[in-house]
Protein backbone atom coordinates (compact mmCIF):
# COMPACT_ATOMS: atom_id res chain seq x y z
CA UNK A 1 0.00 0.00 0.00
CA UNK A 2 1.45 3.84 -1.25
CA UNK A 3 2.26 5.70 1.80
CA UNK A 4 -0.45 8.34 2.80
CA UNK A 5 -0.04 11.31 0.90
CA UNK A 6 2.71 14.63 2.26
CA UNK A 7 0.72 17.86 2.11
CA UNK A 8 3.73 19.53 1.03
CA UNK A 9 5.92 17.34 -1.35
CA UNK A 10 5.45 14.58 -3.39
CA UNK A 11 7.93 12.00 -4.47
CA UNK A 12 10.24 14.26 -2.95
CA UNK A 13 9.13 16.87 -5.84
CA UNK A 14 7.61 19.87 -4.73
CA UNK A 15 3.84 20.42 -5.19
CA UNK A 16 3.85 23.36 -7.14
CA UNK A 17 6.63 25.85 -8.80
CA UNK A 18 5.64 29.41 -8.70
CA UNK A 19 4.44 30.43 -12.32
CA UNK A 20 6.87 32.95 -13.76
CA UNK A 21 6.74 35.72 -16.02
CA UNK A 22 8.70 33.57 -18.74
CA UNK A 23 5.73 30.96 -18.56
CA UNK A 24 3.68 33.90 -19.14
CA UNK A 25 5.22 34.72 -22.38
CA UNK A 26 6.22 31.22 -23.55
CA UNK A 27 2.06 30.65 -23.10
CA UNK A 28 0.93 33.44 -25.03
CA UNK A 29 3.66 32.74 -27.65
CA UNK A 30 2.30 29.14 -28.15
CA UNK A 31 -1.59 30.02 -27.88
CA UNK A 32 -0.65 33.19 -30.00
CA UNK A 33 0.35 30.76 -32.68
CA UNK A 34 -2.68 28.24 -32.58
CA UNK A 35 -4.96 31.23 -32.67
CA UNK A 36 -3.19 32.27 -36.18
CA UNK A 37 -3.19 28.71 -37.74
CA UNK A 38 -6.83 28.45 -37.10
CA UNK A 39 -7.88 31.79 -37.75
CA UNK A 40 -6.05 31.65 -41.41
CA UNK A 41 -8.04 30.98 -44.54
CA UNK A 42 -10.67 30.23 -42.18
CA UNK A 43 -13.86 30.70 -44.49
CA UNK A 44 -12.44 28.42 -46.93
CA UNK A 45 -13.78 26.46 -48.71
CA UNK A 46 -16.63 28.54 -47.89
CA UNK A 47 -19.62 26.06 -47.68
CA UNK A 48 -20.92 23.25 -45.10
CA UNK A 49 -18.57 20.05 -44.87
CA UNK A 50 -19.38 16.39 -44.15
CA UNK A 51 -21.20 16.33 -40.78
CA UNK A 52 -21.90 20.04 -39.95
CA UNK A 53 -25.41 20.04 -39.97
CA UNK A 54 -25.26 21.14 -36.21
CA UNK A 55 -24.57 24.75 -37.67
CA UNK A 56 -27.68 24.77 -39.07
CA UNK A 57 -29.44 23.45 -35.85
CA UNK A 58 -27.49 26.47 -34.31
CA UNK A 59 -29.26 28.90 -36.38
CA UNK A 60 -31.83 27.00 -35.79
CA UNK A 61 -32.63 27.40 -31.90
CA UNK A 62 -31.94 31.37 -32.86
CA UNK A 63 -33.84 32.10 -35.52
CA UNK A 64 -36.48 29.19 -35.98
CA UNK A 65 -36.86 30.00 -39.51
CA UNK A 66 -35.22 27.57 -42.54
CA UNK A 67 -35.18 31.17 -44.88
CA UNK A 68 -32.71 32.75 -42.60
CA UNK A 69 -30.42 29.45 -42.00
CA UNK A 70 -30.83 28.45 -45.54
CA UNK A 71 -27.12 28.72 -47.23
CA UNK A 72 -27.17 30.65 -50.65
CA UNK A 73 -25.49 27.52 -52.24
CA UNK A 74 -28.72 24.88 -51.46
CA UNK A 75 -30.39 27.41 -54.06
CA UNK A 76 -33.29 27.40 -51.45
CA UNK A 77 -34.02 23.84 -51.81
CA UNK A 78 -33.52 22.43 -48.53
CA UNK A 79 -35.78 23.25 -46.15
CA UNK A 80 -35.73 22.03 -42.74
CA UNK A 81 -38.43 22.66 -40.31
CA UNK A 82 -36.89 21.32 -36.90
CA UNK A 83 -33.69 20.37 -35.48
CA UNK A 84 -31.65 18.09 -37.88
CA UNK A 85 -29.70 16.54 -34.90
CA UNK A 86 -31.73 15.78 -31.80
CA UNK A 87 -29.77 12.51 -30.85
CA UNK A 88 -27.14 14.95 -29.71
CA UNK A 89 -27.25 17.03 -26.71
CA UNK A 90 -27.56 20.99 -27.03
CA UNK A 91 -24.84 22.88 -25.52
CA UNK A 92 -22.27 22.67 -28.14
CA UNK A 93 -25.16 23.95 -31.00
CA UNK A 94 -25.78 26.85 -28.18
CA UNK A 95 -22.10 27.71 -28.25
CA UNK A 96 -21.93 27.42 -32.12
CA UNK A 97 -25.16 29.55 -32.56
CA UNK A 98 -23.61 32.26 -30.36
CA UNK A 99 -21.34 32.94 -33.14
CA UNK A 100 -23.59 33.10 -36.04
CA UNK A 101 -25.60 35.63 -33.73
CA UNK A 102 -22.51 38.00 -33.69
CA UNK A 103 -21.27 37.15 -37.22
CA UNK A 104 -24.51 36.05 -39.15
CA UNK A 105 -24.94 32.06 -40.81
CA UNK A 106 -21.64 31.88 -42.72
CA UNK A 107 -18.66 30.17 -42.17
CA UNK A 108 -17.05 32.63 -39.88
CA UNK A 109 -20.31 32.86 -37.87
CA UNK A 110 -20.97 29.32 -37.28
CA UNK A 111 -16.99 28.02 -37.29
CA UNK A 112 -15.97 31.01 -34.49
CA UNK A 113 -17.10 28.63 -31.67
CA UNK A 114 -15.25 25.88 -32.90
CA UNK A 115 -11.68 27.92 -33.09
CA UNK A 116 -12.00 29.45 -29.77
CA UNK A 117 -12.79 26.24 -28.11
CA UNK A 118 -9.99 24.85 -29.69
CA UNK A 119 -7.94 27.87 -29.04
CA UNK A 120 -8.44 27.62 -25.43
CA UNK A 121 -7.90 24.02 -25.03
CA UNK A 122 -4.31 25.30 -26.81
CA UNK A 123 -3.66 27.85 -23.01
CA UNK A 124 -5.35 25.29 -20.63
CA UNK A 125 -3.27 22.47 -21.93
CA UNK A 126 -0.27 24.94 -21.04
CA UNK A 127 -1.55 25.55 -17.41
CA UNK A 128 -2.23 21.78 -16.89
CA UNK A 129 1.18 20.89 -17.88
CA UNK A 130 2.73 22.96 -16.25
CA UNK A 131 1.26 22.48 -13.06
CA UNK A 132 1.61 18.73 -13.21
CA UNK A 133 4.92 18.44 -14.37
CA UNK A 134 6.63 21.96 -12.97
CA UNK A 135 8.57 22.81 -16.26
CA UNK A 136 7.90 25.21 -18.31
CA UNK A 137 9.60 23.43 -21.15
CA UNK A 138 7.26 20.47 -20.82
CA UNK A 139 4.45 23.15 -21.04
CA UNK A 140 5.82 24.82 -23.68
CA UNK A 141 6.25 21.33 -25.73
CA UNK A 142 2.93 19.86 -24.59
CA UNK A 143 0.97 22.76 -25.75
CA UNK A 144 2.57 23.41 -29.12
CA UNK A 145 1.86 19.69 -30.29
CA UNK A 146 -1.48 19.95 -29.62
CA UNK A 147 -1.56 23.92 -31.56
CA UNK A 148 0.16 21.70 -34.49
CA UNK A 149 -1.49 18.49 -34.11
CA UNK A 150 -3.79 17.71 -37.02
CA UNK A 151 -6.88 16.51 -35.39
CA UNK A 152 -7.14 18.93 -33.34
CA UNK A 153 -6.55 21.75 -35.93
CA UNK A 154 -9.19 20.68 -38.13
CA UNK A 155 -11.63 20.05 -35.42
CA UNK A 156 -11.05 23.31 -34.47
CA UNK A 157 -11.84 24.50 -38.22
CA UNK A 158 -15.07 22.76 -38.48
CA UNK A 159 -18.85 23.26 -36.93
CA UNK A 160 -18.17 19.69 -34.83
CA UNK A 161 -19.52 19.12 -31.36
CA UNK A 162 -15.95 17.28 -30.30
CA UNK A 163 -13.73 19.89 -30.03
CA UNK A 164 -16.40 21.17 -26.95
CA UNK A 165 -15.36 17.77 -25.40
CA UNK A 166 -12.05 18.36 -25.64
CA UNK A 167 -11.80 21.43 -24.07
CA UNK A 168 -14.45 20.96 -20.95
CA UNK A 169 -12.39 18.02 -20.50
CA UNK A 170 -8.94 19.45 -20.39
CA UNK A 171 -10.78 22.17 -18.15
CA UNK A 172 -12.35 19.44 -16.31
CA UNK A 173 -8.71 18.05 -15.12
CA UNK A 174 -7.26 21.41 -14.18
CA UNK A 175 -9.75 22.24 -12.12
CA UNK A 176 -9.43 18.86 -10.42
CA UNK A 177 -5.75 19.43 -9.79
CA UNK A 178 -6.20 22.46 -8.82
CA UNK A 179 -8.75 21.21 -6.28
CA UNK A 180 -6.43 18.63 -5.40
CA UNK A 181 -3.57 20.42 -4.55
CA UNK A 182 -5.88 22.39 -2.10
CA UNK A 183 -6.83 19.54 -0.83
CA UNK A 184 -2.99 18.63 0.39
CA UNK A 185 -2.19 22.09 1.36
CA UNK A 186 -5.24 21.89 3.88
CA UNK A 187 -4.37 18.36 4.80
CA UNK A 188 -0.41 19.90 5.63
CA UNK A 189 -1.78 22.92 7.75
CA UNK A 190 -4.15 20.09 9.56
CA UNK A 191 -7.34 21.77 8.87
CA UNK A 192 -10.63 20.48 10.09
CA UNK A 193 -12.16 17.99 7.37
CA UNK A 194 -15.59 18.04 7.98
CA UNK A 195 -18.03 17.69 4.99
CA UNK A 196 -20.89 20.06 5.86
CA UNK A 197 -18.30 23.09 6.70
CA UNK A 198 -15.96 22.24 3.75
CA UNK A 199 -19.29 21.76 1.36
CA UNK A 200 -18.43 25.97 0.00
CA UNK A 201 -14.66 25.75 0.52
CA UNK A 202 -13.94 23.57 -2.91
CA UNK A 203 -14.83 26.20 -5.27
CA UNK A 204 -12.18 24.41 -7.89
CA UNK A 205 -14.70 20.91 -7.51
CA UNK A 206 -17.66 23.17 -8.70
CA UNK A 207 -15.74 24.21 -11.33
CA UNK A 208 -14.47 20.71 -12.09
CA UNK A 209 -18.27 19.66 -11.84
CA UNK A 210 -19.17 22.41 -14.18
CA UNK A 211 -16.64 21.73 -16.52
CA UNK A 212 -17.84 17.98 -16.98
CA UNK A 213 -21.32 18.53 -16.40
CA UNK A 214 -20.45 21.01 -19.95
CA UNK A 215 -18.70 17.56 -21.53
CA UNK A 216 -21.79 15.33 -21.80
CA UNK A 217 -24.14 18.59 -22.77
CA UNK A 218 -21.95 19.07 -25.68
CA UNK A 219 -21.76 15.21 -26.47
CA UNK A 220 -22.99 12.27 -24.82
CA UNK A 221 -18.93 10.82 -24.64
CA UNK A 222 -18.81 14.00 -22.03
CA UNK A 223 -19.43 11.00 -19.57
CA UNK A 224 -16.17 9.25 -19.70
CA UNK A 225 -14.75 12.70 -18.84
CA UNK A 226 -16.98 12.74 -15.88
CA UNK A 227 -16.30 9.44 -15.04
CA UNK A 228 -12.42 9.97 -14.77
CA UNK A 229 -12.75 12.90 -12.57
CA UNK A 230 -14.98 10.96 -10.44
CA UNK A 231 -12.64 8.19 -10.28
CA UNK A 232 -9.49 10.91 -9.51
CA UNK A 233 -11.59 12.88 -6.96
CA UNK A 234 -12.62 9.72 -4.59
CA UNK A 235 -9.29 8.24 -5.12
CA UNK A 236 -7.26 11.12 -3.77
CA UNK A 237 -9.64 11.37 -0.93
CA UNK A 238 -9.10 7.74 0.10
CA UNK A 239 -5.48 8.07 -0.30
CA UNK A 240 -5.29 11.29 2.22
CA UNK A 241 -7.60 9.17 5.25
CA UNK A 242 -5.58 5.50 4.15
CA UNK A 243 -3.52 5.68 6.95
CA UNK A 244 -6.35 3.77 8.77
CA UNK A 245 -6.49 1.14 6.23
CA UNK A 246 -8.98 0.88 2.78
CA UNK A 247 -12.09 0.08 5.23
CA UNK A 248 -11.68 3.19 7.92
CA UNK A 249 -10.36 5.16 4.79
CA UNK A 250 -13.62 5.00 2.43
CA UNK A 251 -15.65 5.37 6.09
CA UNK A 252 -14.46 9.00 6.46
CA UNK A 253 -14.17 9.97 2.91
CA UNK A 254 -18.14 9.23 2.91
CA UNK A 255 -19.00 10.88 6.25
CA UNK A 256 -16.58 14.37 5.36
CA UNK A 257 -16.70 14.07 1.68
CA UNK A 258 -19.91 12.08 0.31
CA UNK A 259 -22.09 15.42 0.16
CA UNK A 260 -19.70 17.50 -1.41
CA UNK A 261 -18.90 14.65 -3.89
CA UNK A 262 -22.49 14.06 -4.84
CA UNK A 263 -23.61 17.39 -5.10
CA UNK A 264 -20.61 18.75 -7.10
CA UNK A 265 -19.97 15.92 -9.03
CA UNK A 266 -23.34 14.59 -9.24
CA UNK A 267 -26.03 16.97 -9.12
CA UNK A 268 -24.30 20.23 -10.61
CA UNK A 269 -23.03 18.32 -13.78
CA UNK A 270 -26.70 16.74 -14.09
CA UNK A 271 -28.39 20.27 -13.43
CA UNK A 272 -26.12 21.88 -16.19
CA UNK A 273 -26.97 19.17 -18.72
CA UNK A 274 -30.90 19.35 -18.42
CA UNK A 275 -30.56 23.30 -18.25
CA UNK A 276 -29.13 22.93 -22.02
CA UNK A 277 -32.26 21.66 -23.22
CA UNK A 278 -34.06 25.35 -22.07
CA UNK A 279 -35.38 26.76 -25.30
CA UNK A 280 -34.81 23.22 -27.33
CA UNK A 281 -37.66 21.39 -25.94
CA UNK A 282 -41.56 22.84 -25.80
CA UNK A 283 -43.74 22.27 -22.91
CA UNK A 284 -44.71 23.47 -19.04
CA UNK A 285 -42.37 23.38 -16.27
CA UNK A 286 -45.24 23.65 -13.99
CA UNK A 287 -47.33 21.07 -14.77
CA UNK A 288 -47.28 16.89 -13.43
CA UNK A 289 -44.22 14.96 -14.96
CA UNK A 290 -46.35 12.67 -16.81
CA UNK A 291 -48.92 15.12 -18.16
CA UNK A 292 -48.71 15.36 -22.52
CA UNK A 293 -47.52 18.94 -22.42
CA UNK A 294 -45.04 18.46 -19.23
CA UNK A 295 -41.91 20.05 -20.38
CA UNK A 296 -40.17 17.06 -18.01
CA UNK A 297 -42.02 14.68 -20.07
CA UNK A 298 -40.70 15.61 -23.13
CA UNK A 299 -37.10 16.12 -22.13
CA UNK A 300 -37.31 12.14 -20.85
CA UNK A 301 -38.52 11.49 -24.67
CA UNK A 302 -35.51 13.27 -25.75
CA UNK A 303 -33.16 10.84 -23.66
CA UNK A 304 -34.88 7.60 -24.74
CA UNK A 305 -35.18 8.63 -28.41
CA UNK A 306 -31.05 9.60 -28.11
CA UNK A 307 -30.52 6.00 -26.51
CA UNK A 308 -32.64 3.62 -29.10
CA UNK A 309 -30.74 5.89 -31.97
CA UNK A 310 -27.34 5.57 -30.67
CA UNK A 311 -27.56 2.02 -30.46
CA UNK A 312 -29.92 0.97 -33.82
CA UNK A 313 -27.87 -0.59 -36.50
CA UNK A 314 -26.55 3.00 -38.26
CA UNK A 315 -25.19 0.68 -41.21
CA UNK A 316 -21.84 1.27 -42.30
CA UNK A 317 -19.88 4.46 -43.70
CA UNK A 318 -16.92 4.27 -46.03
CA UNK A 319 -14.86 6.59 -43.54
CA UNK A 320 -15.98 4.44 -40.66
CA UNK A 321 -13.05 2.73 -38.28
CA UNK A 322 -12.45 0.38 -36.00
CA UNK A 323 -11.07 2.09 -32.34
CA UNK A 324 -8.32 0.02 -31.99
CA UNK A 325 -7.28 1.44 -35.40
CA UNK A 326 -7.40 4.92 -34.53
CA UNK A 327 -3.77 5.89 -33.26
CA UNK A 328 -2.13 3.99 -36.31
CA UNK A 329 -4.01 5.79 -38.43
CA UNK A 330 -5.88 3.36 -40.43
CA UNK A 331 -8.89 5.24 -41.70
CA UNK A 332 -8.74 8.83 -41.43
CA UNK A 333 -12.36 10.76 -42.04
CA UNK A 334 -12.94 13.03 -45.56
CA UNK A 335 -14.94 15.83 -44.61
CA UNK A 336 -14.46 17.43 -47.96
CA UNK A 337 -12.94 16.64 -51.53
CA UNK A 338 -13.37 18.59 -54.82
CA UNK A 339 -11.32 17.64 -58.17
CA UNK A 340 -11.06 19.64 -61.59
CA UNK A 341 -8.46 19.71 -64.13
CA UNK A 342 -6.30 17.25 -62.17
CA UNK A 343 -5.97 19.67 -59.35
CA UNK A 344 -7.61 18.54 -55.91
CA UNK A 345 -8.80 20.35 -52.60
CA UNK A 346 -9.51 18.38 -49.71
CA UNK A 347 -10.07 18.53 -45.98
CA UNK A 348 -9.10 15.29 -44.26
CA UNK A 349 -9.07 14.65 -40.09
CA UNK A 350 -6.04 12.52 -39.52
CA UNK A 351 -3.54 12.43 -36.99
CA UNK A 352 0.25 13.16 -37.36
CA UNK A 353 1.90 10.36 -37.86
CA UNK A 354 4.97 11.37 -35.79
CA UNK A 355 3.57 12.56 -32.48
CA UNK A 356 0.65 9.81 -31.92
CA UNK A 357 3.09 6.77 -32.78
CA UNK A 358 5.01 8.74 -30.41
CA UNK A 359 2.86 9.45 -28.07
CA UNK A 360 2.24 5.31 -28.14
CA UNK A 361 5.94 4.93 -26.50
CA UNK A 362 5.09 8.24 -24.28
CA UNK A 363 2.00 6.12 -22.73
CA UNK A 364 3.81 3.66 -22.28
CA UNK A 365 6.77 4.69 -20.29
CA UNK A 366 3.82 6.98 -18.18
CA UNK A 367 2.42 3.57 -17.21
CA UNK A 368 5.60 1.94 -16.34
CA UNK A 369 6.17 5.18 -14.15
CA UNK A 370 3.07 5.07 -12.84
CA UNK A 371 3.08 1.07 -11.36
CA UNK A 372 6.87 0.89 -10.00
CA UNK A 373 6.89 4.70 -8.70
CA UNK A 374 3.79 4.13 -6.19
CA UNK A 375 3.44 7.61 -5.68
CA UNK A 376 -0.03 8.57 -3.72
CA UNK A 377 -0.29 11.75 -6.06
CA UNK A 378 1.44 12.00 -9.23
CA UNK A 379 0.65 13.24 -12.96
CA UNK A 380 0.99 9.89 -14.50
CA UNK A 381 -2.18 8.81 -13.05
CA UNK A 382 -3.98 12.21 -14.32
CA UNK A 383 -2.31 11.46 -17.86
CA UNK A 384 -3.71 8.39 -18.08
CA UNK A 385 -6.86 8.70 -16.57
CA UNK A 386 -7.23 11.14 -19.14
CA UNK A 387 -6.47 8.72 -21.63
CA UNK A 388 -7.50 5.71 -21.08
CA UNK A 389 -11.23 6.68 -19.55
CA UNK A 390 -11.99 8.73 -23.06
CA UNK A 391 -10.32 6.83 -25.56
CA UNK A 392 -10.91 2.82 -23.33
CA UNK A 393 -14.49 2.55 -23.23
CA UNK A 394 -14.31 3.31 -27.38
CA UNK A 395 -12.72 -0.11 -27.55
CA UNK A 396 -15.81 -1.96 -26.29
CA UNK A 397 -18.32 0.58 -27.51
CA UNK A 398 -17.27 -0.06 -31.06
CA UNK A 399 -18.38 -3.20 -30.79
CA UNK A 400 -22.04 -2.39 -30.68
CA UNK A 401 -21.76 0.07 -33.37
CA UNK A 402 -20.32 0.31 -36.90
CA UNK A 403 -20.79 4.29 -36.73
CA UNK A 404 -17.33 5.18 -35.09
CA UNK A 405 -14.92 7.45 -36.99
CA UNK A 406 -11.04 8.71 -36.01
CA UNK A 407 -12.07 11.89 -34.41
CA UNK A 408 -13.72 10.30 -31.52
CA UNK A 409 -10.47 10.37 -30.10
CA UNK A 410 -10.32 14.01 -29.83
CA UNK A 411 -10.70 14.51 -26.25
CA UNK A 412 -7.39 11.85 -25.37
CA UNK A 413 -5.33 13.97 -27.72
CA UNK A 414 -4.51 16.46 -25.59
CA UNK A 415 -3.13 13.71 -22.88
CA UNK A 416 -1.61 12.40 -25.67
CA UNK A 417 0.62 15.08 -26.19
CA UNK A 418 0.85 15.64 -22.40
CA UNK A 419 2.13 11.94 -22.04
CA UNK A 420 4.74 13.36 -24.50
CA UNK A 421 5.80 16.39 -22.35
CA UNK A 422 5.94 13.83 -19.69
CA UNK A 423 8.38 11.56 -21.55
CA UNK A 424 10.24 14.51 -21.99
CA UNK A 425 11.33 15.17 -18.30
CA UNK A 426 12.47 11.75 -17.80
CA UNK A 427 15.30 12.96 -20.02
CA UNK A 428 18.38 14.81 -17.67
CA UNK A 429 17.58 18.48 -17.41
CA UNK A 430 20.17 20.95 -19.58
CA UNK A 431 21.27 20.76 -22.96
CA UNK A 432 20.25 17.23 -23.64
CA UNK A 433 16.95 17.90 -23.00
CA UNK A 434 16.38 21.10 -24.96
CA UNK A 435 18.07 19.84 -28.01
CA UNK A 436 15.61 16.32 -27.89
CA UNK A 437 12.19 18.87 -27.91
CA UNK A 438 13.31 21.39 -30.25
CA UNK A 439 14.23 18.67 -32.84
CA UNK A 440 11.29 17.16 -31.84
CA UNK A 441 9.26 20.08 -32.29
CA UNK A 442 10.98 20.93 -35.36
CA UNK A 443 9.68 17.54 -37.24
CA UNK A 444 6.57 18.04 -35.70
CA UNK A 445 6.21 20.98 -37.61
CA UNK A 446 7.72 20.27 -40.65
CA UNK A 447 4.98 17.25 -40.44
CA UNK A 448 2.20 20.10 -40.06
CA UNK A 449 3.58 21.82 -43.31
CA UNK A 450 3.64 19.11 -45.25
CA UNK A 451 -0.07 18.26 -44.41
CA UNK A 452 -1.19 21.46 -43.89
CA UNK A 453 -2.81 21.48 -47.56
CA UNK A 454 -5.17 18.50 -47.35
CA UNK A 455 -6.19 19.85 -43.84
CA UNK A 456 -7.16 23.47 -45.19
CA UNK A 457 -8.61 22.60 -48.75
CA UNK A 458 -5.48 24.38 -50.06
CA UNK A 459 -5.39 23.54 -54.32
CA UNK A 460 -2.68 20.91 -54.82
CA UNK A 461 -1.62 18.95 -58.05
CA UNK A 462 -3.26 15.48 -58.00
CA UNK A 463 0.52 14.16 -57.19
CA UNK A 464 0.99 16.73 -54.61
CA UNK A 465 -1.58 15.50 -52.96
CA UNK A 466 -1.30 11.72 -53.66
CA UNK A 467 2.26 11.61 -52.10
CA UNK A 468 0.56 12.89 -48.89
CA UNK A 469 -2.09 10.04 -48.67
CA UNK A 470 0.50 7.72 -46.59
CA UNK A 471 -1.60 4.47 -46.79
CA UNK A 472 -3.10 3.83 -50.67
CA UNK A 473 -3.77 0.27 -50.38
CA UNK A 474 -7.17 0.78 -50.65
CA UNK A 475 -8.76 -1.94 -53.33
CA UNK A 476 -5.70 -4.28 -52.53
CA UNK A 477 -2.24 -3.77 -54.47
CA UNK A 478 -3.76 -3.66 -57.92
CA UNK A 479 -5.63 -0.21 -57.03
CA UNK A 480 -5.51 2.03 -59.90
CA UNK A 481 -3.03 4.71 -59.81
CA UNK A 482 -5.19 7.66 -59.86
CA UNK A 483 -7.51 6.70 -57.30
CA UNK A 484 -9.53 9.51 -56.02
CA UNK A 485 -12.01 9.40 -52.77
CA UNK A 486 -15.56 7.75 -53.27
CA UNK A 487 -17.42 8.45 -50.54
CA UNK A 488 -20.88 6.16 -51.57
CA UNK A 489 -22.61 4.30 -49.02
CA UNK A 490 -21.54 1.49 -47.89
CA UNK A 491 -18.22 -0.54 -45.73
CA UNK A 492 -15.00 0.87 -45.82
CA UNK A 493 -11.77 -0.05 -47.60
CA UNK A 494 -10.62 -3.74 -45.53
CA UNK A 495 -6.90 -2.47 -46.06
CA UNK A 496 -5.18 0.43 -44.45
CA UNK A 497 -6.34 3.46 -47.01
CA UNK A 498 -6.11 7.06 -46.67
CA UNK A 499 -8.11 7.93 -49.77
Amino acid sequence: MPAPIDGKRNGGRPLHVAWRSADSIALALVTGVGAALRFFRLDRPGSIVFDEFYAQDACWYLYRSSATCTLPQFGGVERFTAEITPMHPPLGKWLIALGVKFLGFNPLGWLLASVLAGIVTIALLYVLTRRLLQSLLAAAAAAGLLAIDFLHFVQSRVAMLDIFNALFGVAAFLFLVYDRDELLRRTAGAASTHGRARLWRRPWRIAAGAASGAAVASKWPGIFILFAVILLAVGWELRIRQGRGWTGAARRTWGEEGLSLALWLGVLPASIYVATYAGVLSGHVLTWPWSPDSWVAAFTERQLFMVRWHWRDLGEHPYQSPAWSWLLLKRPALYFFAMRDGLVREILALGSPLVWWSSILALGLTGVRWVRARRPVGAEEVILAGFVLTYGPWLLLASRRSHVFLYYLLPAVPFMCLAIAYAVTRIPPGRPRRLVVSGFMILALAFFIFYYPVMTAVTLPYDGWRARMLFTQCRGPDAALRAVPQPQPGPPPPRWCWI
